[in-house]
C-alpha cells in the first residue's frame, strides 16, 4: 500500500507537508499500528476515567499489573524448565 495516511489526534496542530516530504517521511508499517492502539488505549482509559471513581480506576490498574506480573513468571519458570530439561 502506498497511500500516505495521515491520522491527527484532537487539538493536536500540524503544519501543511508537501507531498514530496510526506513520501520522504513514511513509517514502517509496525509503528502506525503501535500508535494508533497507543491511542486507543489512551482513548479507552480517558473514557473510563471519566465515567468510574478514583478507588476503582487503582483497583483495576492493580489488577493489571498482577496479571502481567503472573504472565510473565510463567513464562519465565516455562523458560526455566526447558533449560532444566
Amino acid at each position: 500500500m502506498k497511500t500516505v495516511v495521515r491520522i491527527v489526534k484532537r487539538g493536536v496542530k500540524q503544519q501543511p507537508v508537501a507531498k514530496e516530504e510526506a513520501r520522504t517521511t513514511q513509517h514502517s508499517p509496525s509503528d502506525v499500528v503501535k500508535t494508533v492502539k497507543a491511542w486507543i488505549t489512551e482513548s479507552r482509559e480517558q473514557r473510563s476515567a471519566a465515567s468510574s471513581p478514583l478507588w476503582l480506576q487503582e483497583a483495576r490498574k492493580e489488577m493489571r499489573t498482577k496479571r502481567a506480573l503472573s504472565s510473565s513468571l510463567q513464562m519465565s519458570a516455562q523458560t526455566a524448565g526447558e533449560v532444566i530439561s
